[in-house]
C-alpha cells in the first residue's frame, strides 16, 4: 500500500520532482525487502520442516529428501543476506530444481505402480 500511495503522489508530481522523492522511496524499498525476505525465510523454514518429515518418513527416497532439506537451506541462506546489508546470491537458490525432481520421481513412481496393478489384475474374458 506505501509503494502504490507513494508511486501515485510521485505521478502527481511530475517529472522534476524525482529527487525529492528518493528517501521515501529508500524507505518504502527497506519496507518492503525486509517482509519480503523474511517471509521467504520462513517459508523456507516450513519447506525444510517439510523434507525432513519426509526423510524421517521414508516417504521417499533419502537422497532425495536430503536433496531437498540441502536446497531449503541453501535457499534460508541466501534470502537472509539481505536481512544483513548483502545481494541475494540466486544460484544458491537450488530449490525449484528440488521440487521439478520431487514431481518428477513421484510421477514416475506412480506410473511404474499403475503398471504393475494392470499387470496383476484379471483379465476379463
Amino acid at each position: 500500500m506505501a509503494m502504490r500511495d507513494l508511486s501515485e503522489l510521485f505521478v502527481g508530481a511530475g517529472a522534476e520532482a524525482g529527487s525529492r522523492f528518493e528517501s521515501a522511496r529508500a524507505v518504502v524499498r527497506g519496507l518492503r525487502n525486509g517482509m519480503h525476505f523474511t517471509g521467504k525465510l520462513l517459508g523456507g523454514a516450513s519447506v525444510l520442516a517439510f523434507f525432513l518429515l519426509l526423510f524421517r518418513a521414508r516417504l521417499v527416497p533419502r537422497w532425495l529428501s536430503s536433496f531437498g532439506a540441502g536446497a531449503a537451506l541453501l535457499q534460508m541462506a541466501s534470502v537472509a543476506r539481505p536481512l544483513f546489508g548483502h545481494e541475494v546470491i540466486y544460484p544458491m537458490l537450488p530449490l525449484g530444481i528440488a521440487y521439478a525432481t520431487m514431481f518428477i520421481w513421484l510421477l514416475i513412481k506412480r506410473f511404474t505402480q499403475g503398471m504393475d496393478r494392470a499387470a496383476d489384475a484379471p483379465r476379463a474374458a
